[in-house]
């Protein structure tokens, strides 16, 4: 998957990579297609800037995903010609989009998920290990329990997520955003 995996399990490489990536992205769409209206532009940022490719491999509680996070509501901003100050939480609900931390942990919990499920008895035997017994010594399984406790759900439950499950956590977290609207 082109993953970069070092000894002694950081991401930190690999998630500034990320984040440079997408600041490449998101500066090529907002360059190429800055006369276009902001709807076709938000469009054309959430295709072609929001793959987050082998996203799924990297530890989400890692500090550095924050940066990648910022990035992407920076991203929105520009946008939308938003101003700086604009604030962090209501940029992407604004957008009809999850935020992006809740968006990874989705695409991550649906992984963990087709790994626990998989038909292949060592990628199923290994994934169940890490989620359900090693827990907090495992990437797959902090990254299980990040995502449950992130979406609101209990690891019992973790098979059933969605992002569903996400918009409401974020719905019950973004009371603000009714208040504005009202």
């Amino acid at each position: 998957m082109g993953h970069t995996i070092s000894a002694n399990l950081d991401d930190s490489c690999e998630i500034s990579s990320k984040r440079n990536s997408l600041c490449g992205k998101i500066n090529n769409v907002l360059c190429y297609f800055r006369n276009h209206n902001l709807v076709v532009k938000l469009k054309l940022l959430r295709s072609y800037c929001s793959d987050f490719y082998g996203s799924v491999l990297c530890e989400l509680a890692h500090p550095s995903v924050e940066n990648v996070c910022i990035t992407w509501r920076k991203g929105l901003k520009r946008v939308w010609e938003l101003p700086t100050r604009t604030h962090s939480g209501l940029v992407a609900p604004m957008c009809g989009l999850l935020p992006l931390r809740f968006e990874l942990a989705c695409r991550c919990s649906r992984f963990i998920v087709k790994c626990v499920n998989s038909s292949n008895s060592i990628v199923r035997f290994v994934a169940g290990q890490g989620v359900l017994h090693r827990r907090m010594h495992s990437p797959i399984g902090r990254n299980a329990q990040h995502s449950a406790t992130l979406l609101g759900t209990p690891l019992s439950k973790f098979a059933s997520t969605n992002k569903k499950m996400a918009w409401t956590t974020v719905n019950n977290g973004c009371c603000l955003i009714q208040i504005f609207q009202t």
